[in-house]
């Protein structure tokens, strides 16, 4: 964890910047709608608005950003403009009123077919575009 001193009118104390968190030994990012947002720029940039609002919706239904790889992206996601930020923002704040797909837990393009409709035996609840959302 980063600390940081910060002044205060009252003195100064410290500050845990807390970024990641450990679980059995993985370490994964903490949910918070910042780290949220940029998962959702990791996993969708590229995608349209309701590609990335399935993201966003997946992602409050797990509670978790653990197995969420865009998030570590951080050169790509660096790169994007403001409009893709502010639209995975929009995305994040809409998935907390309008859950297109309640029940799903993962998702994935066209390479990830075969792990779970194959070896999972998963079936797409919802397809936008090329991303497939499963239970």
């Amino acid at each position: 964890m980063k600390y940081k001193s910060i002044l205060t009118f009252f003195g100064t104390f410290s500050l845990i910047l807390a970024t990641n968190t450990t679980v059995l030994g993985h370490n994964y990012p903490i949910f918070t709608d910042s780290n949220c947002v940029r998962s959702i720029v990791g996993e969708s940039a590229g995608e349209p608005y309701k590609t990335k609002l399935g993201i966003a919706c997946v992602i409050r239904n797990r509670g978790s950003l653990q197995g969420v790889y865009g998030y570590s992206n951080s050169k790509m996601i660096d790169k994007q403009s403001i409009k893709i930020f502010n639209d995975c923002k929009r995305a994040w704040a809409e998935s907390l009123t309008n859950n297109i797909v309640p029940t799903a837990k993962y998702w994935g393009g066209p390479m990830d077919i075969s792990y779970f409709e194959i070896k999972l035996h998963k079936k797409p609840i919802l397809t936008i575009g090329k991303t497939r959302f499963y239970n």
